[in-house]
């Protein structure tokens, strides 16, 4: 039970030494420096510096005598110190983040560390750009999607999972109040998900029968997001690219074709 105390005590702020210290005068009561040492099988000069930390810290204190001073331990409520001592550490530490940050901010003396393209693999791509999406501060989404998008969901992870995420989803993204304009070929609908609905904030488009598309499209805030479904829905390749002027671009080209789709 001590030693476990005493692990306590070190992950509160003292040293091993300074909280077996604290112990030893709590049980023992008032001690010279020499006793101290003596029941923690200690050399003296450790002994001393502990017990000058104690002190100071107001968790002990002493009382000169000729031969010199006799410790004693203050009651545990002044642990409470520790607690106290922890929370100025922390606001010391915050205060100087804060500086730096801001002083380092206000030079940018150094190159773009945020990436700009996002290569993504795997069987979860199309999981990951849509959690993107919700995770970005917009008020509108654009998709350009092909009907294999569903297909992929439903081959990979069965048609429970396909019908649980993609509802998980748009219940979170109506929640944000994100609006959706959604093109797509006449026909890939299929009336669940892909039929406009005011209340599910969508709106969906059929494209011109001239149209013709092989990837799937995103369009989000600045960014943009696109993947390709390969090999009998089996592969599926994606990409992440954070610009305002390529977003910017890729959504003039939208809302245009948005304009000539029905």
């Amino acid at each position: 039970m001590q030693q476990k105390i005493v692990e306590k005590l070190v992950v509160s702020g003292l040293t091993e030494n300074e909280a077996s210290i604290y112990l030893a005068l709590l049980h023992a009561g008032q001690q010279s420096l020499s006793g101290v040492a003596n029941i923690l099988r200690l050399d003296r000069s450790s002994v001393y510096r502990s017990l000058l930390s104690l002190v100071e810290r107001g968790l002990a204190e002493y009382e000169p005598k000729v031969r010199g001073s006799l410790y004693r331990a203050k009651p545990p409520k002044s642990l409470n110190y520790l607690i106290r001592e922890r929370e100025e550490s922390t606001r010391v530490v915050q205060n100087v983040v804060k500086d730096v940050i801001q002083e380092l901010d206000a030079a940018k003396d150094y190159p773009s560390l945020e990436s700009n393209t996002i290569v993504l693999e795997g069987n979860r791509v199309i999981e990951e750009i849509w959690e993107d999406m919700l995770r970005s501060d917009v008020d509108t989404q654009r998709q350009l999607i092909r009907c294999d998008v569903q297909t992929y969901l439903v081959e990979q992870h069965g048609i429970n999972y396909h019908r649980e995420w993609v509802t998980k989803y748009i219940k979170r993204r109506v929640a944000r109040k994100i609006q959706l304009k959604y093109l797509t070929k006449k026909e890939w609908f299929n009336g669940e998900f892909t039929s406009s609905d005011p209340k599910l904030f969508k709106e969906v488009r059929c494209l011109p029968d001239s149209f013709e598309f092989s990837t799937n499209l995103v369009i989000y805030g600045d960014n943009i997001a696109t993947h390709t479904i390969e090999d009998d829905y089996k592969k599926i390749k994606g990409i992440i690219i954070r610009d305002k002027a390529i977003a910017a671009t890729q959504r003039a080209l939208f809302d245009n074709l948005w304009e000539q789709s029905k």
